[in-house]
């Protein structure tokens, strides 16, 4: 099969007996030309259904109109609703967006990262989990017109678009201390990661007002992933004094974290309490809903966004660093405990691996537990733990 041969401006140019630089000028509403001339051209481009190169034209001056997204994992929610906020601002703008999904491969980002070098975009987003990598800071440091959001990329002079992350970790961790927990875990993402760091230090200052200090034993880091947050809360669950509330520093780790308590039988949060940090969309739908820290993932991408359509207009930017807030949203999943019941608790857990009889100080807790299970069976909520609905963890609410 022939493929249909491309109309050009040379072949409107030649059927209005103009010249291809009068009929480009004319066409881009460079100049005006006199009614006949125009009227000719018109013809030619609706009768040769002639399509200009817009890509053409804005490579000769000097723009392509599409700037770059990299980011780390676009099944993550979160990155998923940041993407669709670039791509809304941009679109506004006139811009296409080119998304990479890098899958947390390093290899992967660097191929990325030089592909859309070579490839002429006016600018690029980045997000990344490989933050300290003196290679990747030379890369991005080679590109023009770059700003990175949620996560720092050290060595790299660029705009930066963060979440109050510190202020995340402390109001977390300060409303499971008003609840009445202090043996609180914290699962966080890799080490390396500002994000991380900083909503650490969050937690630590709020335990260092009540005189208290992170237990080395319930502390652990790792990929911002549910099946790391499944296996560091099982790990939990299998300390002779398992935590009575879990810190965990992505909504993502939290789903694990809630996928180990169900296959543990612990209820949440009658027997655990947990909060995490994001509040993506399916959050408020869990059962029970999760409390934790919001942050916008649309703002974080709208602004950032924003911010590199200036840089690429040649607009100065005010701020190399932006903040943007975090709240704390209460939902179902943080129980307040009542006095010396932490400790309680803690004392269970360690009887029922040592397979030791419960004490009496502990059947007010056992009784709520069962209270809720015969008011769900009543619901018809019930569900077998050994069933498979049960093993494949957090539900939905409809």
């Amino acid at each position: 099969m022939l493929r249909q041969r491309v109309t050009t401006i040379r072949d409107v140019a030649k059927a209005a007996k103009l010249s291809p630089t009068a009929v480009s000028r004319y066409l881009n509403g460079d100049i005006v030309l006199p009614k006949a001339s125009a009227s000719r051209i018109d013809r030619a481009v609706r009768e040769l259904s002639y399509q200009p190169n817009r890509l053409a034209r804005n490579l000769s001056l000097g723009q392509s109109k599409m700037i770059g997204l990299i980011i780390p994992d676009i099944s993550n929610p979160f990155f998923a609703t940041l993407a669709c906020a670039v791509e809304e601002i941009a679109f506004k703008a006139g811009y296409g967006v080119l998304l990479c999904n890098t899958q947390n491969d390093r290899a992967r980002e660097f191929s990325y990262l030089k592909l859309l070098s070579n490839r002429q975009l006016d600018g690029i987003l980045f997000l990344t989990n490989q933050a300290e990598n003196p290679e990747l800071a030379e890369i991005l440091q080679r590109n023009r017109n770059v700003v990175l959001i949620d996560e720092d990329v050290p060595g790299v002079s660029a705009p930066r678009i963060f979440s109050e992350n510190r202020a995340g970790g402390y109001l977390a961790t300060r409303h499971l201390l008003e609840n009445g927990h202090e043996r609180i875990a914290f699962i966080g993402g890799p080490k390396n990661l500002l994000s991380t760091r900083e909503r650490f230090t969050g937690f630590e200052n709020a335990l260092q007002e009540r005189g208290l200090k992170p237990i080395t034993q319930l502390v652990r880091f790792g990929p911002y992933t549910s099946d790391f947050g499944r296996d560091t809360a099982i790990r939990f669950f299998e300390t002779k004094k398992r935590p009575t509330a879990i810190f965990a520093s992505s909504d993502y780790v939290a789903l694990g974290v809630l996928n180990a308590a169900h296959r543990a039988e612990l209820e949440i949060p009658e027997s655990l309490s947990l909060i995490g940090f994001d509040d993506m969309p399916l959050a408020e739908l869990l059962q029970p809903p999760l409390t934790t820290v919001r942050q916008s993932a649309q703002n974080l991408g709208a602004e950032g966004t924003r911010v590199l359509l200036n840089v690429i207009a040649g607009e100065p930017f005010e701020r190399v660093e932006t903040r943007l807030p975090v709240q704390l949203i209460q939902r179902g999943s943080v129980r307040k405990l009542s006095s010396g019941e932490s400790t309680q608790i803690s004392r269970k857990a360690a009887q029922e691996l040592t397979g030791e009889d419960s004490t009496e100080d502990l059947t007010g807790h056992k009784d709520r537990i069962a209270a809720k299970r015969r008011k769900r069976a009543q619901n018809g909520q019930h569900m077998d733990p050994n069933s498979r609905g049960a093993r494949r963890g957090p539900v939905l609410r409809k």
